[in-house]
């Protein structure tokens, strides 16, 4: 890489901590902020004079509960009634509230007056602005550059597509030109090249990226290549994770157990869940005591005026904690057994486990993947630093246009769609048009027509995730096709919907018509505004696991929608054949079985079973074959 004059970042924006690291003059140092530490915890509080962020705004919180914000994260992109958000809820101090189209939002009560503008509420990525120009600001003291303007913002892999947006939102509300979102494990993975492999060609292999965060984890899968032009080539065959698993998690379970020893030991029964106060200060108790379980066997706790004057003693112990936590921990092991399917390779296929993330120190998950893959799994580096280095690393690529053959040697990073996104058809199908570990950027487009004579206009509904029905998964946003000219004629206009994911991982769709029964002619550049994690209101959405417990019934689903078009299309097809049926008697019976059958077909309210369509199926062919209709009509 040639130097550069201006400095770049890269920022991991953790659900517990941030940590931010500068590429210059060839060169990726992760920054220290103010009290010399690499990590920022992400917390924001609002004072009467001012705005804190990071270690002064958790000791405010102390304090001052309802006015600290933490793991804001978890609200990116959200819903209010989110089943996690609801779910979270209960365990934060401040107040979460339903924005007026139906996004998730903080309340803070008492604000400085420079913040009066907001009113009380403030969105997510409004908060996560505050702790990236803190980030900002790191790096601008560090390097004495007056103003950082480009950065690379990591995301888990399996943040969705409004989650995304609000990602960049927040990067571009701070001040930041963002360069790219880039996927945590991605940027581990590159971490780990640019420390180990730099400066000599690398083995060919496939890694394992085990990222386990404060609220998130993911886990990628990424074959490690050189070539000619190239030092290393990261290619990412498939991801899997958990948005909403981490070591958060982990400290809820801690709190919950230090409430019942409390109780048990002093008599309280009172409603302590409910007071906030205790929670953060127990919350902040339970994380120092799971990272020295890292370190330690046991762990002393000693908590003054939990309640009133009664203090809380207890001894808690590495066993008592892990067991805990071991229906998360056990779901960890599934997302890597799910990771290893979606990229079609065994355990066996694997050259290295790479930790990546705080939560990776607990000892049990290292025993957990070594006795999975049968070999201890190796830290990236710094796990709590590993993310923000590999970010500045492409940042500074960005920057210098390292993706030019013309520079030389470089690295090239290719990522992949977390979820399969597709647009809904009758009867709540789930039709896939991009589908899940496509690389980045990638395009899909389908056709579509009319379903009724004099139709005007088409709309595209478009939803995310792996089910069979588009009710059980994540609703991203609909557009609608204006302009037809209204013809007796169905099927017309051809209509072709063409979806984009860019490198972000956000969505673009646009739509063109194919004939000459449209007014407007090519539609271009339609966004999809997701509403920022606006849901189905019925269903909360499903994720890969459920999709995968679901598989045969998703699999018959699928089958009987297959068997349902052969069904439709035999009949149309029998039906422009009539006129070519003799005797008239003849003609009517088939007329009436071909109209049954479509009748039938268009006043479904739900898909049948496979065995229904293809019952009708055979009875059309036999009358067919029966009334000697020419040609053959199954598909």
């Amino acid at each position: 890489m040639e130097p550069v004059s201006e400095p770049v970042i890269g920022i991991d924006l953790g659900t517990s901590y941030c940590c931010v690291a500068v590429f210059q003059d060839g060169k990726v140092e992760v920054v220290p902020n103010e009290t010399g530490s690499r990590v920022t915890p992400s917390f924001v509080a609002f004072t009467e004079q001012e705005c804190l962020v990071g270690e002064a705004a958790k000791r405010y919180g102390q304090k001052n509960p309802e006015q600290c914000i933490y793991e804001v994260k978890r609200l990116m992109g959200r819903a209010f009634r989110d089943t996690d958000v609801q779910q979270d809820s209960k365990h934060w101090p401040f107040t979460v509230v339903e924005g007026s189209s139906g996004e998730a939002l903080v309340e803070v009560p008492r604000l400085t007056s420079s913040y009066q503008q907001h009113g009380q509420h403030f969105k997510p990525e409004e908060i996560s602005a505050m702790l990236l120009r803190r980030m900002k600001k790191i790096a601008e003291d560090f390097t004495n550059y007056p103003s950082i303007r480009n950065a690379v913002i990591t995301v888990p892999a399996y943040f969705n597509d409004s989650q995304r947006q609000a990602t960049k939102d927040a990067g571009e509300n701070a001040g930041l030109n963002v360069l790219r979102l880039m996927n945590e494990p991605t940027a581990a993975a590159l971490a780990y090249g640019h420390q180990r492999l730099i400066g000599k060609k690398c083995q060919n292999k496939r890694i394992l990226l085990f990222d386990l965060g404060g609220g998130t984890f993911d886990v990628s899968i990424i074959a490690v290549t050189s070539g000619v032009d190239i030092i290393s080539k990261f290619t990412v065959n498939g991801v899997a994770g958990d948005r909403h698993l981490g070591g958060a998690d982990f400290d809820n379970r801690l709190v919950c157990h230090l409430l019942d020893e409390f109780e048990k030991q002093t008599g309280t029964n009172v409603a302590l869940r409910s007071n906030q106060k205790t929670l953060l200060k127990l919350k902040g108790v339970a994380e120092s005591a799971k990272r020295g379980l890292s370190s330690s066997v046991s762990a002393d706790i000693d908590v003054e005026r939990v309640y009133e004057d009664k203090d809380l003693h207890t001894e808690l112990g590495r066993a008592k904690f892990e067991s805990l936590i071991a229906d998360l921990l056990a779901k960890c092991m599934a997302v890597v057994q799910d990771a290893l399917n979606i990229a079609n390779v065994s355990r066996t296929d694997i050259a290295e486990v790479v930790l990546v993330g705080g939560s990776t120190r607990i000892p049990r998950v290292k025993e957990m993947l070594k006795e999975f893959f049968g070999r201890p799994p190796l830290a990236c580096g710094h796990v709590d630093e590993a993310v923000a280095y590999g970010a500045a690393v492409m940042a500074g690529m960005r920057a210098n246009r390292c993706d030019d053959p013309g520079n030389g040697p470089r690295i090239s990073v290719e990522d992949v769609t977390a979820l399969s996104i597709g647009v809904k058809l009758n009867l709540d199908q789930m039709n896939v048009i991009i589908r899940r570990s496509s690389p980045l950027p990638a395009q899909g487009s389908e056709c579509f027509s009319t379903a009724v004579d004099y139709q005007t206009s088409l709309s595209f509904y478009l939803y995310e995730g792996e089910r069979a029905m588009c009710s059980d998964n994540r609703f991203l946003g609909v557009f609608h096709l204006q302009g037809f000219t209204p013809v007796r004629a169905t099927g017309k206009p051809v209509t072709r919907l063409i979806l984009n994911v860019d490198e972000n991982g956000i969505l673009h769709a646009a739509a063109e018509a194919t004939d000459n029964h449209i007014q407007m002619g090519l539609t271009e550049g339609i966004t999809i505004d997701c509403g920022h994690g606006q849901l189905n209101k019925e269903k909360a959405p499903m994720i890969v696991q459920e999709a995968q417990a679901s598989k045969n019934m998703d699999d018959a689903i699928r089958e009987a929608f297959r068997e349902r078009r052969k069904l439709r299309a035999l009949a149309i097809e029998m039906r422009k054949d009539l006129p070519k049926i003799t005797p008239p008697n003849k003609r009517r019976l088939v007329t009436k079985r071909v109209n049954e059958v479509l009748t039938w077909l268009g006043a479904e309210e739900r898909v049948a079973t496979s065995d229904i369509y293809t019952g009708h199926h055979i009875m059309l062919l036999t009358v067919k074959d029966a009334e000697g209709i020419p040609g053959c009509f199954c598909m």
